[in-house]
């Protein structure tokens, strides 16, 4: 087995980050426990969210969810014109109730911020996981990844594009394997990457893997993202090969593309056989 035993401690919780309003949308990290739930896995969703947005919500109540979201009408939007900004105080509630983790837990902040949250919000969330002894999981497409890096972050995902504009390069497949080795150098203990539409890698301090998405019609997109994270997250608290694992995600997340929304894993074994995995080699 080629994954070292990252989590000796009984892991207690799994939370999940909603930070986005965006109605049109299930918010990402209400994505994230959904597809956990689909592997057996428990976790509570957290965020803030729109008063009146209830989708998120019944989701979660229909697959047997916790979540305890903050719920934000007018009175807690700061006003400016017609933009409505997540207010100061609503955000500091939420870093309130994150001192409710434990040793062993882990935070999942995933998606962007809605308006009003700085990137720097990010920092704050990930300071007190720090503090808790919480695993730290991101995937948001923030510089502010990079300020978090000291703080040991078990796993990032990022895109390609991500990584271009953090590193503020124009990049190739190997700037892109040693901008995330970077990132690994610098504190992550995994980063996970989509390089573009048909590859994705993962890299930690002691290898690489990419592998190429299979063939398939894709419908939505919907939800890709999340299916790639949750299924690699998955993978490891299985103690999965890293190898075989990324192979696994890269499945979910072509199943996500075929589909109008997230994957059930019905297709996962079928499309994992499609999937072309290979040790990284990095260029002097």
């Amino acid at each position: 087995n080629d994954d070292e035993l990252i989590f000796k401690e009984v892991i207690l919780v799994i939370y999940t980050i909603t930070l986005n309003d965006d109605k049109n949308n299930t918010c990402c990290g209400t994505y994230v426990s959904l597809l956990l739930k689909k592997k057996d896995i428990e976790s509570i969703a957290l965020g803030i969210i729109p008063n009146d947005y209830q989708k998120a919500e019944k989701l979660l109540d229909d697959a047997d969810i916790k979540h305890d979201f903050i719920k934000i009408d007018a009175t807690q939007l700061d006003l400016f014109g017609e933009d409505k900004q997540v207010a100061i105080s609503a955000q500091q509630k939420l870093l309130d109730n994150l001192k409710c983790l434990n040793k062993g837990d882990i935070l999942v902040i995933c998606g962007s911020f809605a308006k009003g949250i700085s990137p720097v919000y990010l920092s704050d969330m990930a300071a007190i996981a720090h503090k808790k002894g919480a695993y730290l999981v991101v995937s948001v497409p923030y510089a502010t990844v990079m300020d978090i890096l000291p703080l040991q972050p078990f796993l990032i995902q990022l895109t390609g594009q991500d990584i271009k504009n953090i590193f503020d390069k124009v990049a190739g497949k190997q700037l892109l394997y040693k901008s995330a080795h970077y990132m690994v150098a610098k504190g992550a203990s995994h980063v996970l990457c989509m390089l573009d539409k048909q590859h994705i890698a993962v890299i930690n301090m002691t290898q690489g893997f990419v592998a190429e998405v299979p063939d398939v019609k894709k419908v939505s997109g919907v939800g890709c993202q999340e299916s790639l994270l949750a299924t690699f997250l998955t993978g490891i608290l299985k103690n999965h090969m890293t190898i075989t694992n990324l192979a696994n995600s890269v499945a979910a997340y072509a199943d996500s593309l075929q589909k109008d929304g997230l994957t059930d894993y019905s297709n996962n074994l079928a499309l994992q056989r499609k999937v072309i995995a290979q040790k990284i080699m990095f260029d002097d």
